[in-house]
């Protein structure tokens, strides 16, 4: 109740600063009214005062005008009279547009809200920063001019037609400085949508040319800025366009590098070209704007005066200013007027001598100014491979220190929801990924709910990911907090914002017949069933902000046949059913949200709290001083071999040790992990089948045992003894594809185990142990090991349940697996089949 509280709270804060907003607009027309009603007043006194004078004229009361007096005054009531209509006119004009500002403001600032000013500031502040440095650094030294191409001499004679004057000198880096701004501006600010392809930035630029002169300003806007917002979150970054500015930038600039390293300057380029093109996705959905020129008066100044602040190099000659060189990077924000948010740097030394206000340098940047770069490099080839600096820069970013120290702080804002909600609700982690984010000794259960099963048209309820098991925690301790992360970009993960809450509905509307709103008599609470089907008894619920209404009802419409196929499993709904004394509710929190304590027992709903771990990242992570959203995902591609417990265990160690260092620390902690690693437990899915993570405990010597091994063998060699079968069948979904070929001579081999048991059972040793007992071992204990044990049960378990060697091959279809699969999930809910292995399962039993 109190995240509702919270939520209530930021919505009434957006409603304040609107409010805010319209009573300035408000303010405003009243004193326009204001201005109209005297100047009104006015015209009217003067109107009555020529009416007097005309009625004197008509009356004959003795006034004798001239012919030329009276054209005189009648064209003076003419004229007032035009004025007035006029005044009148600009009044219903300002009425208009500020109906118009109440109507449009406040999505606009909706939508501009949504980038925080801070980090605008900040990415534009590094930009700048970065180009300073490259300038000053990478380009420090006199240029003798008669080398430069006629292509070079013509883009500075633009910049300043005084521009040999800074050759001979250290002015050169600020020349460059503000040829690359110059670049940056062109290429990216001043083309919008570019960075996502030329056909983004082709539609921008003919839909801007329709709507210009069509609407109004604020509407104009904020179509612009919403449009900008769909583009962002739908398309790609054209790598192809980022690596053509680099190379435009380059050429320009490396003429003036002599002797100077052309892989640093690249990568220099390349830094700067990504901070660019994310200002530039920024600026094309939201009310900031660059202000850069090449001389005063320009348009393209939006009314700034000459003025020091926004100056870049600037000089004087006697008592006049002269602008030089003009390119002023300033970052303007536009709320009704432009303000200047960040402003350009003022050099202390003109070239033509004079001076003027300079930024302070430190010793430290005087020392690197000072040093020469003696680096003898190979010849380079012409065509520079921008694309391969590229890929480093973002590899250097996504480092595994990054990641590492990213998993933690966002660790810590888990635990503070775990908190705000109270002990008494458990910690979740949704796997794979969730586990990065929670403590071991904080974490109650492993969920397994699949961001593909909530994407746009798939909304799937997942008959081999029912997390039935979550059912304990949540009825005794009255809800969870189920915690995972996403990619760059995205508010939350698919299966938090979907995939939970088809789960919740589907679940709610198989076990209780009627929802708590229903009972009370409240005949609006029916969401809308299929088409010619009876209402749900529970709507789904999602999150307003992520999904729109339009995918909510199509995801509502697919209730009705998830819920047939729950039932359909054969599952004991009334034990379920008892578990629970309310139904299921999904709530949301993001490191956006705002979180006060509560241990609120809410009277309906089970809440269900879905919590994403990781701060949304609007752009490049480059921007992020380190920070990666979705850290702990795709661990394959970063992780060594590192999991979630080692990282626990080790954290302040690993946290502490340089990058270089840390590839062989991480592979050493895992050795050591893996050497002292104990057996598991088996865990038994059916009477006398049981399943296991490798390497596996002690077994008594009649269980028949299968490995699967993660090295490929040949088949002929797989067979070890009459109980134990190692299957080398190789690794991930190499290994699932595998098992198809794999399944027939596993089958074999326990139908001829399932034989000879029956034929020794008066065997006083096997009676003493029990009857025929099979266990299926693999890396995880939960993927490969539950494929082969599905494939069994369809094979040899009878219809009361147990296990023996069969006559004829049974006759199977996906009903009959789905079933089978659901009794595996029910008693094994941390078993984790993927699709490669199911595939290949049905494959061989329906083949």
């Amino acid at each position: 109740m109190d995240t509702l509280r919270s939520q209530l709270k930021e919505v009434q804060g957006h409603l304040a600063d609107r409010d805010k907003k319209y009573r300035q607009l408000n303010h405003e027309y009243r004193e326009a009214k204001d201005q109209w009603a005297a100047a009104k007043e006015d015209y009217e006194a003067r109107i009555q005062k020529l009416e007097a004078e005309n009625h004197l004229l008509r009356g004959g009361h003795g006034l004798t005008l001239t012919q030329a007096e009276k054209d005189e005054v009648e064209n003076r009531f003419r004229k007032t009279t035009n004025e007035l209509a006029a005044k009148t006119k600009q009044c219903e004009a300002l009425q208009h547009q500020l109906r118009l500002l109440q109507n449009r403001a406040a999505p606009a600032l909706a939508v501009a809200q949504d980038i925080p000013e801070a980090h605008v500031v900040s990415l534009f502040t590094k930009l700048r920063e970065r180009i300073r440095n490259a300038s000053m650094k990478r380009f420090s030294e006199s240029t003798d001019t008669s080398l430069l191409p006629q292509k070079s001499r013509e883009e500075l004679d633009q910049l300043s037609s005084k521009w040999e004057s800074y050759m001979g000198s250290q002015m050169v880096g600020y020349l460059l400085r503000a040829l690359i701004w110059r670049y940056i501006h062109s290429a990216l600010f001043m083309k919008p949508g570019r960075i996502w392809g030329q056909d983004a930035r082709n539609m921008l630029r003919a839909l801007s040319g329709m709507m210009m002169p069509k609407v109004s300003d604020v509407e104009y806007q904020v179509w612009r800025m919403e449009t900008g917002r769909l583009l962002h979150q739908s398309c790609e970054v054209d790598a192809a366009v980022l690596d053509a500015v680099m190379k435009q930038i380059y050429e320009a600039t490396k003429h003036f590098a002599t002797g100077k390293n052309t892989e640093e300057l690249k990568k220099s380029i390349g830094e700067i070209v990504m901070i660019g093109a994310e200002l530039s996705d920024i600026f094309v959905r939201s009310h900031y704007e660059p202000l850069m020129s090449n001389k005063p008066g320009s348009e393209l100044t939006r009314g700034f005066p000459f003025q020091e602040e926004t100056m870049e190099i600037k000089a004087k000659l006697g008592s006049q200013h002269v602008v030089d060189m003009m390119i002023t990077p300033c970052l303007l924000k536009k709320d009704g007027d432009y303000s200047v948010l960040v402003k350009a740097e003022v050099l202390d030394k003109g070239p033509m001598g004079g001076a003027s206000a300079a930024p302070a340098t430190s010793a430290e940047d005087e020392e690197e100014e000072k040093e020469e770069e003696l680096v003898l490099a190979p010849p380079q080839a012409k065509n520079h491979n921008f694309n391969s600096i590229l890929q480093d820069l973002r590899r250097s970013n996504l480092s595994v220190g990054n990641r590492l120290r990213s998993i933690r702080e966002d660790a810590a804002f888990v635990a503070e929801v775990a908190a705000a909600f109270g002990p008494r609700r458990p910690v979740v982690a949704n796997e794979r990924c969730g586990s990065w984010y929670v403590h071991p000794r904080s974490k109650a259960a492993s969920a397994y709910f699949k961001s593909t099963d909530g994407h746009f048209g798939q909304w799937r309820f997942s008959a081999r990911r029912l997390n039935l098991h979550l059912f304990d925690l949540v009825g005794e301790r009255d809800g969870c907090v189920v915690v995972d992360s996403t990619r760059r970009g995205k508010r939350m993960p698919d299966a938090l914002s979907k995939t939970v809450p088809i789960w919740c509905c589907v679940l709610n509307n198989a076990l209780f017949p009627t929802s708590p709103e229903r009972e009370r008599g409240d005949a609006d609470a029916d969401a809308e069933g299929d088409a010619g089907g009876r209402p749900l008894a529970f709507d789904v619920h999602v999150p307003p902000n992520v999904v729109s209404d339009s995918e909510r009802a199509q995801m509502r419409a697919r209730i009705p046949e998830h819920v047939a196929l729950l039932r359909s499993l054969g599952l004991d709904l009334a034990a379920l059913r008892r578990k629970l004394e309310k139904p299921l509710r999904p709530i949301w929190g993001t490191q956006e949200s705002r979180l006060a304590p509560t241990d609120v027992v809410f009277e309906d709903y089970h809440p269900v709290i879905c919590c994403t771990s990781s701060r949304r990242v609007v752009g490049a992570e480059m921007s992020e001083g380190g920070y990666i959203q979705g850290a702990g995902d795709d661990t394959e591609h970063w992780a060594l071999g590192l999991t979630p417990p080692v990282f626990w265990e080790h954290a302040d160690l690993l946290l502490s040790t340089a990058e270089p260092d840390l590839p062989d620390l991480v592979r050493s902690l895992v050795a050591s992990h893996a050497s002292s690693a104990a057996a598991s437990a088996p865990k038994e899915i059916a009477p006398c089948l049981l399943v296991s993570a490798l390497p596996i405990a002690e077994q008594p010597s009649s269980t028949c045992i299968i490995a699967l091994h993660a090295k490929s063998t040949d088949p002929s060699s797989w067979r070890k003894s009459p109980v134990l079968m190692e299957v080398g069948i190789g690794k991930h979904k190499v290994a699932s594809r595998n098992l198809r070929l794999a399944l027939p001579h596993i089958c074999a081999f326990v139908q001829q185990y399932f034989e000879r048991t029956a034929a020794d059972s008066e065997d006083p040793d096997l009676a003493r142990h029990g009857s025929a007992r099979v266990l299926v071992a693999c890396e995880s204990g939960k993927d490969l090991s539950v494929g082969v044990a599905l494939a069994l049960l369809c094979e040899f378990q009878d219809a009361e349940g147990n296990l023996g060697p069969r006559r004829e091959r049974p006759d199977v279809n996906k009903g009959v697996i789905k079933v089978k699969l659901g009794s595996i999930m029910t008693k094994f809910p941390e078993a984790n089949p993927s699709r490669a292995t199911l595939q290949s399962v049905n494959s061989y039993l329906m083949g």
